[in-house]
């Protein structure tokens, strides 16, 4: 009797061992290798598609005369000044890590006054949360309005975290500059 209470004793050990120890001598393992979910990148993608977004973009510089909102359906900025400069922007409340993003597409439209003041940039800069549009590591602007497009800005060399502006601005005496941005993605 006392070589079987030892016997079972020893078994119960083993089992108590065995069930904290995360049964993993026993199980196969739960890991799924990164090529199969696609997640070498987990920022690649949306980072503004709508209202879904709404919360991860904060209002950026700002001077002059204008306006912006979230809307449910687009990003909406109007740089309006009569004379002198406006400027509008939204911005990323955090930076986000670009190492492994090759390119931003942004899906976006000018409809605002037809005249070289009026400027649309989509801006990447490390350290510059609310600078204006020209403080910025690497930038992609249009003068003028523009219909809905789609414009890639390559940022495969960049490494870190980065801020992710976008600035509607008018810098002359008259006109507007009033920019609808629909989406915002990270490419791998």
């Amino acid at each position: 009797m006392k070589n079987l209470s030892k016997f079972l004793s020893l078994i119960l050990l083993s089992l108590i061992i065995i069930v904290f120890s995360g049964c993993e001598g026993f199980f196969p393992s739960n890991d799924i290798p990164e090529d199969i979910t696609g997640t070498e990148c987990p920022q690649a993608g949306y980072i503004y598609n709508g209202s879904t977004y709404n919360p991860i973009w904060v209002n950026g510089y700002s001077i002059g005369d204008g306006s912006q909102y979230l809307y449910t359906d687009s990003m909406y900025l109007n740089a309006d000044q009569s004379s002198g400069i406006a400027e509008r922007s939204y911005v990323t409340d955090n930076p986000i890590e670009l190492t492994c993003i090759n390119s931003i597409v942004v899906d976006w439209e000018n409809v605002g006054w037809d005249g070289e003041n009026n400027r649309s940039y989509i801006v990447i800069s490390s350290s510059s949360k609310y600078g204006k549009y020209d403080d910025n590591e690497i930038s992609f602007g249009k003068i003028r309005p523009f219909t809905r497009r789609n414009d890639t800005l390559d940022v495969s060399s960049l490494t870190g975290n980065y801020y992710i502006r976008v600035h509607a601005i008018d810098d002359g005496w008259d006109g507007t500059s009033t920019i609808n941005v629909y989406s915002i993605e990270l490419i791998e």
